[in-house]
């Protein structure tokens, strides 16, 4: 709790003991102006044009990340363990062709609903 005339103790003084500025005159906010146009600053004070580029270039700039990781590990990626393989990509492919063989049956009404379903059934709990 802070008592007016007696000394702070809590976080200040550790801060006051790391302080950069001493050290290094680059951490001086007065000395290094080019920090004033930081591009991703607090508040909307450019303008809502100026906050929605920030935003759009940060959306951009991790959706790269995601399609370099999953270019990296995604199925058949360069970096992906072999062991987690791609077979059940096959797989999932065929029930979909059967499901689909069954759709088309059934619109062209060569079997009823109540076989269409029990089959789908089957092929999807293999």
């Amino acid at each position: 709790m802070f008592f007016p005339g007696r000394a702070y103790v809590g976080a200040m003084p550790f801060f006051r003991i790391i302080d950069l500025s001493r050290f290094w005159p680059a951490c001086r906010s007065q000395e290094s102006p080019e920090w004033s146009m930081w591009p991703f600053g607090p508040g909307y004070s450019e303008g809502w044009l100026v906050t929605v580029t920030k935003f759009l270039f940060i959306a951009a700039v991790f959706g790269a990340i995601c399609l370099f990781l999953r270019f990296l590990f995604g199925p058949g990626g360069r970096l992906r363990p072999k062991e987690f393989g791609v077979g059940h990509i096959e797989e999932r492919k065929r029930k979909k062709r059967a499901v689909a063989e069954l759709r088309r049956r059934r619109k062209n009404r060569e079997i009823t609903a109540v076989e269409f379903f029990e089959r789908r059934k089957r092929i999807m709990d293999e």
